[in-house]
C-alpha cells in the first residue's frame, strides 16, 4: 500500500496498521505496539521516504482499540496476552504475544480452496496467480505455511474457462433483483447463455463441434445452475431446440455441459432471445410442467440434487433402483450416491456375509453404466426395475459374443499354466 512521502499524520496510520496486521499476524502471533511503529518506519524507509516520522505509541494504542471496537471489512482484531502463551504453545511452535488479526480464512478452508483449482482446466499462470489471491486473501503472518502450495496445470486446458464462469454467473444473477437505483428487476426471468461446445481431437486440443456443412455449431441454454460432480464442474440448463427448430420441448432438453469444455460464450439480450423456461417451470424430479400449470414452491428442480442423484451425468428422469450389495461396497455406494436408502436384508452371501438391501434413485443408464464397473466379483445385484436388468443381461450377452476367446482349449490351458 503507497504511502505519500513525508507523510506523518497520524489519521494516514491506521490503514497501514490495519496492513500490518493483516499481512503479518494471526491468531498465535502478534505484534506489539512498538513493533509495528518500527515495522511502519522500515516500510517507509524501503520506499525513500526518509522524512517519515511514524505516530507515538500512544497514538498506535489508541488506533488498535479503535479497530478492536470497529471491525473493519469484517476482520476481527484483538489482543494476544503473555498468559495465553503456554496454552498456544501446544498447537503452535512459537507464539507471540501483542496485537492480531484473526484469519479471514483458517488453512483448512484456505487449503480447500486451493485444492479446488485442481478441478479448474486453467493454464499454468492463472492457476499461480489465483492461487497467490486466496493467500493474500486470507492473510497471515509472513513466513508462516499459509500460502497454498503449488498445483500443475492440466496438460490439456481450456483458456475460456473463467471466462465460461463469469457469463454464466452474469446471466443467472445479474438483475434478477430489485434494487435501490433500479426499483424494478432487469431482468427477472435471468437471461440465456450461447456458446460453443468443443471436443477434443486426436493431440488433445479442444476443437469446437460442427455441422456437417463445417460450421461450427452454436448451443443456447437456459442457465440453472454451476455444479460440481465426480470431479467435473456441469452446467445444468434448457437447451433450446435441441434436435430441430421445430422440436417440442420435452423434458431430454434439460441437460448438463461440461464447463470446461465451453468456448466463446455470450449473454444473450432477453429482448432478442429470451429465456424459454424458468427454473420454477421444472418439477422436482426433472419434468416439465406444462403451459396452464402454476408452478409449487414446494416441487422445484434442484440442479444439486439432479446431479447428485447421477453418478454419471445423464439426463432422464430418475427412477428407485433397488439392488443387493456385500458389506465392502457400501463405502462406494455412500460415495457416489447422496441419499441411498441401506436396510439389512436378512440374507447372506454364499460364505455366510451379510448382504445388505440398498435402494436410490437414478437414471436406468447411468445405472447400467455403474453397475458394470462393479459386477466383476459379484459384490452387486440389481433386483429391480426389471428394465435394468434386461439390460443388463443384454450387455452381458455383448461382452460374452465380444471377448469369447477364440480357442477355448487353448486359452484354458494357459491359464493353468
Amino acid at each position: 500500500m503507497a504511502t505519500a512521502k513525508g507523510s506523518t499524520y497520524s489519521k494516514n496510520a491506521i490503514i497501514e496498521i490495519f496492513e500490518l496486521l493483516w499481512r503479518e499476524t494471526d491468531d498465535s502471533h502478534g505484534l506489539t505496539a512498538n513493533e509495528i511503529i518500527e515495522r511502519l518506519e522500515e516500510q517507509h524507509r524501503s520506499h525513500g521516504d526518509d522524512d517519515y516520522k511514524a505516530p507515538s505509541n500512544r497514538t498506535v494504542r489508541e488506533q488498535l482499540y479503535w479497530l478492536k471496537d470497529n471491525p473493519v471489512l469484517g476482520r476481527t482484531v484483538n489482543r494476544l496476552d503473555a498468559s495465553e502463551m503456554p496454552q498456544l504453545r501446544k498447537r503452535c511452535s512459537d507464539p507471540k504475544p501483542g496485537w492480531y488479526m484473526e484469519p479471514y480464512l483458517s488453512a483448512s478452508e484456505m487449503r480447500l480452496l486451493a485444492d479446488s483449482l485442481m478441478l479448474s482446466r486453467l493454464n499454468e499462470d492463472t492457476l499461480g496467480d489465483l492461487e497467490n489471491k486466496i493467500a493474500a486473501l486470507s492473510g497471515g503472518r509472513e513466513g508462516q505455511p499459509r500460502e497454498a502450495s503449488h498445483i500443475d496445470a492440466y496438460e490439456h486446458y481450456n483458456n475460456d474457462f473463467l471466462h465460461t464462469i463469469e457469463g454464466v454467473d452474469r446471466a443467472i444473477h445479474e438483475g434478477r433483483v430489485a434494487t435501490l437505483d433500479e426499483p424494478s428487476p432487469r431482468f427477472p426471468n435471468g437471461r440465456a447463455v450461447r456458446f460453443q461446445y468443443c471436443d477434443y481431437t486426436l493431440g488433445g486440443a479442444l476443437e469446437p463441434r460442427r455441422w456437417r456443412d463445417g460450421n461450427a455449431r452454436w448451443y443456447t441454454l437456459d442457465p440453472y445452475r454451476l455444479v460440481y460432480n465426480t470431479g467435473r464442474y456441469y452446467l445444468v440448463g434448457y437447451l433450446h431446440h435441441k434436435h430441430y427448430p421445430t422440436t417440442k420441448p420435452h423434458e431430454e432438453n434439460l441437460i448438463c455441459f461440461l464447463a470446461e469444455r465451453i468456448r466463446n460464450l455470450y449473454v444473450l439480450d432477453p429482448a432478442k432471445v429470451p429465456v424459454t423456461y424458468t427454473l420454477d417451470r421444472w418439477r422436482a424430479d426433472g419434468s416439465l410442467r406444462a403451459d396452464d400449470q402454476p408452478s409449487d414452491p414446494n416441487d422445484v428442480l434442484d440442479p444439486v440434487e439432479y446431479v447428485r442423484q447421477r453418478p454419471y451425468l445423464v439426463t432422464g428422469a430418475a427412477v428407485p433402483i433397488t439392488m443387493v450389495v456385500r458389506r465392502g461396497m457400501l463405502g462406494t455406494v455412500y460415495e457416489w450416491f447422496d441419499a441411498p436408502d441401506v436396510s439389512e436384508s436378512g440374507k447372506n452371501d454364499g460364505d455366510g456375509n451379510p448382504l445388505y438391501r440398498v435402494v436410490v434413485r437414478c437414471p436406468e443408464l447411468a445405472m447400467l453404466w455403474w453397475i458394470l464397473q462393479y459386477s466383476a466379483n459379484g459384490d452387486v445385484q440389481i433386483l429391480s426395475p426389471q428394465s435394468l436388468r434386461d439390460r443388463l443381461y443384454e450387455a452381458g450377452c455383448r461382452l460374452v459374443r465380444q471377448y469369447r476367446p477364440e480357442h477355448p482349449e487353448s486359452g484354458s490351458s494357459q491359464s493353468h499354466a
